[in-house]
Parts: structure tokens; C-alpha cells; sequence
């Protein structure tokens, strides 16, 4: 590879995984300097999406552990050292991380509602972020909810986190504190108007599809999704698919770029943002004599061929289903799982400018499930 021409080495270098460039940089000076470069990073992250290559499924399990393994063959899972802090419990060092959220390699995620960080798995380098104190009355609370979401703002070329902290209060009234923190200027911002509708989340827990975070909201017996476009920083409503029946529950993800709900054992998705004629029924569980066999499921990704998906049961095991022959499969049998996603290997990095803040992992432990 060292006598490819030079103007064919970042073509040929971007295909290959993350892993073996991080090796790669030791070959030269010049070769450090490419894949260190922004430039090369975005073509590496841009083929990488086009092509649905280099995919991993991370999870955690029941005792603290996590664990990723390459997404094409599931087997070999390797053991990975949190970069947040364990803390002790009865004796023991346990981590109980969470993942809020995941895009273009890297993770959100947390140990507490305040114990937030980015993490890069591929890079093996995290950031924690800034605390940001919470500024709503905490005085006759009843009842609060603290719900986090993650996602790419393709506009500023930024990675953007946002807090929204729900407190309900004895008199009925109700307060809503929204920011959103921004990894160009690791700080946070208050968000003034949100839509009093969001005190009624369904689920909660975001989406990120199509460059903005969404959340399902029930309210007065009747479904929406409320949107938040991370670049313009504004909320707007998505239209519902046009279901046969009105008495069903629902929940929302995303597939690929494209929201996705799953109402009852039909799974849509949206394939042109935010018009209601493009919600598509994907597939139905209730196909291929299989009915009511994948209860309680959320799609993770398709295959890289795109004709499988893998679902999440119950969040106890992983199924492919198969578009063609309508038919799920178990992929493997992980009992104690507890929290799981999908992310590709890139080398985004969780730092911007010269901040230099970062923990570099420690080095991992391959360890079969």
C-alpha cells in the first residue's frame, strides 16, 4: 500500500475500519497527519454511512459489564472499560451505564441524570460533560422526570446534548427546564419556549432522525410527536402514520436516518421527512404465521445488505427479521442483557479546537459471552 500514488491513499485508507487506521498512523508522519485530519475523518464517516459498513452492536449487561462486537458476526464480544467511574455498591465497583444515545460513532451516555459523557468506543476517548445546574423550584415537588437526547446539528457541523427536566408540583402546575448543550462551545443553553404539550411524553426516552430529536406524547387520547431541529434550535409537530384502528399503543425509534414507529405489531418508517404520505408499513410480526411472537420490540438497524432487520424483545434478546421471508430469527442468546445499541466505528472525535479534556480508556479485554 505504501507505493499506491499518493492522491489514491485517502480513497483506500477510508474504506478500512477504525481500528486498523488507528494502527495505520504509525506507519508515517504523513499518514498520521492524514487520519488525523478532519477532512479524512469526514470521508471515512461519509463512506462508511453510504456503504452501512463497519458496525458494531455495544451493550451492557445486568451485572454493569459492557461488552461490543462487530455487527456482521455478533460472536467474539469484547469487554470494554467504561469511561465513566464505577462507583461501590455492597462491596462491589459497578457501573451502571446507560445509553441515551448514539450517532456517527459516538455515544451519549450516563451513570446518573447528572454523570453525563460522550464516548467514542472506536477511539476509546470520552469526555464528561459540564454540570449545568438546574434552575426550576424544587419546593412541593410531586413527581419529576429527566429525559436526554443526542444527535448531529448538520447545519453548524456540530453534536449537540439536550436536558429536559419535567417537575409536576402538588398544586397540579407544572415547570419544564430545556437545554441543550453544544460540543463546539462545550457549554450549555437554555431553550425558553417548549410546547406544553411535552409535559404528556409517552415514552422517556428521544429519537434522532433526520436531524432532529423527537419525543411520543399522549394527549387527550390521542398520539403526537413533537420534534426539536438541532440546528434551528425550534420545535415543531410530525404527522402520524395513517393507522387502520384508533385503539392502539405505540412507540417511536429510528431506522437508519429515518423515524421509525411501531404500533402494535406493525413497524413504519418515514422515508421523506415529515410528509405524512411517505410513513410506509415495513413489516408486520403478525405476517408469516408468526403472530404476536415479537411483543414489545424496537428496531436497532438494518443488515448491510438491507434486507434484514435486527430488533430488540423485550430487552432481553436480538432478532433478525427477514423483509423477504417475513420470518424472525434469534441472533444470540444474551441473557443478562440490559441496555443495548448500534454504532459504526469512526474517529469523530469528542473534543473540538484544542480542548484536550478527554479520558483515553483503558486497553480492552476480549472476553466471550
Amino acid at each position: 500500500m505504501l507505493d499506491l500514488l499518493p492522491e489514491l491513499v485517502p480513497d483506500v485508507l477510508s474504506r478500512l475500519p477504525a481500528k486498523d487506521l488507528l494502527r495505520f498512523r504509525c506507519v508515517s508522519k504523513s499518514w498520521r497527519s492524514l487520519i488525523d485530519s478532519t477532512a479524512f475523518i469526514k470521508l471515512h464517516l461519509r463512506k462508511s454511512m453510504e456503504t452501512n459498513s463497519h458496525l458494531n452492536l455495544i451493550f451492557t449487561s445486568q451485572d454493569g459489564k459492557i461488552y461490543s462486537s462487530n455487527f456482521d458476526s455478533f460472536r467474539d464480544f469484547v469487554r470494554l472499560n467504561s469511561p465513566i467511574k464505577s462507583h461501590n455498591f455492597m462491596g462491589l465497583e459497578v457501573t451502571l451505564l446507560k445509553f441515551l444515545g448514539s450517532c456517527n460513532g459516538m455515544l451519549c451516555i450516563c451513570e446518573t441524570a447528572d454523570i453525563v459523557a460522550l464516548w467514542n468506543p472506536s477511539t476509546r476517548s470520552s469526555r464528561l460533560l459540564p454540570c449545568s445546574p438546574i434552575e426550576i423550584q424544587f419546593n412541593s415537588v410531586k413527581s419529576g422526570h429527566v429525559c436526554y437526547g443526542f444527535g448531529y446539528d448538520h447545519i453548524k457541523d456540530d453534536y449537540k446534548v439536550v436536558r429536559m427536566i419535567q417537575q409536576w408540583y402538588s398544586d397540579a402546575s407544572f415547570q419544564c427546564e430545556f437545554k441543550v448543550f453544544r460540543l463546539s462551545t462545550s457549554s450549555w443553553k437554555t431553550v425558553d419556549e417548549v410546547p406544553d404539550i411535552l409535559q404528556n411524553l409517552k415514552q422517556g426516552y428521544s429519537a434522532f432522525a433526520s436531524g432532529a430529536l423527537h419525543w411520543l406524547v399522549y394527549d387527550e387520547a390521542e398520539f403526537s410527536i413533537v420534534a426539536f431541529d438541532l440546528g434551528t434550535e425550534e420545535f415543531g409537530q410530525v404527522p402520524l402514520p395513517d393507522f387502520k384502528g384508533k385503539n392502539f399503543d405505540m412507540v417511536i425509534g429510528s431506522l437508519g436516518d429515518c423515524l421509525c414507529s411501531i404500533c402494535e405489531s406493525d413497524v413504519w418508517i418515514m422515508k421523506e421527512y415529515r410528509v405524512k404520505e411517505s410513513w410506509i408499513n415495513l413489516f408486520s410480526v403478525a405476517e408469516g404465521g408468526v403472530p404476536r411472537s415479537l411483543e414489545n420490540l424496537m428496531p436497532l438497524s438494518y443488515s448491510k445488505a438491507y434486507d434484514k432487520v435486527l430488533l430488540q424483545q423485550w430487552k432481553e434478546k436480538l432478532v433478525w427479521y427477514d423483509l423477504g421471508a417475513k420470518q424472525p430469527s434469534t441472533v444470540h442468546d444474551i441473557s443478562n442483557l440490559r441496555d443495548v445499541t448500534i454504532y459504526v466505528g469512526s474517529l469523530v472525535p469528542v473534543t473540538v479546537g484544542r480542548e484536550e479534556n478527554t479520558r483515553k480508556g483503558q486497553s480492552s479485554e476480549g472476553t466471550e459471552v
